[in-house]
């Protein structure tokens, strides 16, 4: 059976200035979402709204820029000829988000149901069922229901109107527990500051497999710090994965113009960009397209560097034996992202793995003592020590 979502545009209770505040991963609430109707399985999203401001507007092409149906409706009647009886109906209330894998779950269904919350996990700001009950916000009712709520509702409050029909259909209310450990993040977004805590809610869920001891140890813990201020004042994952892309080509350029640490010193600091813009945009739940191309590139070009970095130590009269291992090792970093959860998304490769960040470390110590030729020795055994771990795990 398919899935439809009806969403409420959010009602804001800050001033002019804290409207523009509250979003959720860096976007507005209401697209936010969509975007998780849309991870549960709608294939068409309306979004009711009775007056269309510009930023909806936008928000609907962002949507659709992913591939995402979602129409703006104004009028229950709007509501009733877009709605297909035979189909269910994700009903999502003002100002209520939810985690995705929360709404994975009520898109399963396939039968209809109301999510309720006993009064210790609610709201006061969320509708009272009866004396023991909230409702949560989310739901799925039959399209035959909604349209006929629709047809009907008149000059009432559609989303309140729906609920009292699904209550007196005798909809099943299923509850929630949002107190035990590992309960799903659901909640009313009405403020700026309640948008700051749930983005921070979110970030602490959203986990992201590490690129080697290098992210691991390093950038993963600094990223954790600056997250919070990058949500809050909305940076958008694009702005990071543009940088990413532009210290790699500097890293690049520099293996032709500038002394030898300038090169891995800005390729491995573009690493702290690349999971910044990998933990913003799985928040934000966009397809990021362009950042997983930068992301392979940055491989190639960490592969290319260290192919530079052997040329210069043959000028200085080391054997052409390390030119061609060089380049195996450039070959090997693919062969190892293949199975790199930033390349193809799987996850086969120990965390201490050879990485370019790695090299790139090695490259700066070595250099720092004047042991060039020991690190690109160095870098050339732990590429061979990762092969020999993946081929033992693919066995």
């Amino acid at each position: 059976m398919t899935l439809a979502a009806l969403i409420f545009a959010p009602i804001v209770d800050d001033d002019a200035f804290g409207a523009a505040r509250v979003t959720v991963g860096s976007q507005p609430l209401v697209e936010f979402q969509a975007r998780t109707a849309h991870r549960a399985g709608a294939q068409l999203i309306l979004i009711f709204v009775e007056q269309i401001p510009t930023d909806i507007l936008t928000c609907v092409d962002r949507l659709a820029d992913d591939d995402i149906k979602a129409e703006l409706v104004r009028t229950a009647a709007e509501v009733a000829d877009q709605i297909h009886p035979d189909e269910l109906v994700l009903l999502m209330a003002p100002n209520i988000v939810a985690e995705p894998q929360l709404l994975i779950t009520c898109g399963t269904t396939e039968t209809p149901f109301l999510l309720g919350l006993r009064g210790g996990d609610a709201s006061d700001a969320l509708e009272r069922i009866d004396g023991f009950t909230h409702w949560s916000g989310l739901g799925v009712l039959r399209g035959d229901m909604v349209r006929s709520t629709a047809r009907g509702v008149g000059d009432w409050d559609l989303c309140s109107t729906l609920l009292r029909s699904a209550l007196q259909s005798s909809v099943p209310i299923e509850f929630i527990d949002l107190q035990h450990e590992g309960a799903p993040l659901l909640n009313r977004v009405a403020t700026a500051q309640e948008a700051v805590a749930f983005n921070r809610a979110l970030l602490s869920r959203d986990t992201v497999a590490t690129n080697g001891l290098i992210d691991h140890f390093v950038w993963t813990p600094i990223a954790q710090i600056l997250l919070p201020l990058m949500v809050r004042f909305d940076f958008e994952f694009d702005w990071f994965a543009a940088a990413v892309g532009l210290f790699a080509l500097l890293a690049l350029a520099s293996d032709w113009l500038a002394p030898i640490i300038v090169a891995p010193a800005l390729y491995l600091f573009s690493g702290l960009g690349a999971r910044i813009a990998q933990r913003l945009r799985g928040i934000s739940l966009r397809s990021g397209t362009g950042l997983d191309l930068i992301l392979r590139g940055r491989v190639l070009v960490g592969g290319i560097s260290l192919i530079m970095l052997a040329r210069r130590l043959v000028d200085y009269g080391i054997g052409w034996g390390y030119y061609v291992l060089a380049l195996w090792v450039l070959v090997e970093f693919i062969r190892l992202s293949i199975g790199d959860p930033w390349f193809f998304g799987q996850r086969n490769l120990p965390r201490w793995r050879a990485s370019p960040d790695a090299a790139a470390a090695i490259i700066i110590v070595a250099h720092w003592y004047n042991l060039d030729i020991l690190g690109l020795e160095m870098i050339i055994a732990y590429a061979l020590a990762s092969e020999a771990a993946l081929i033992l795990r693919r066995n």
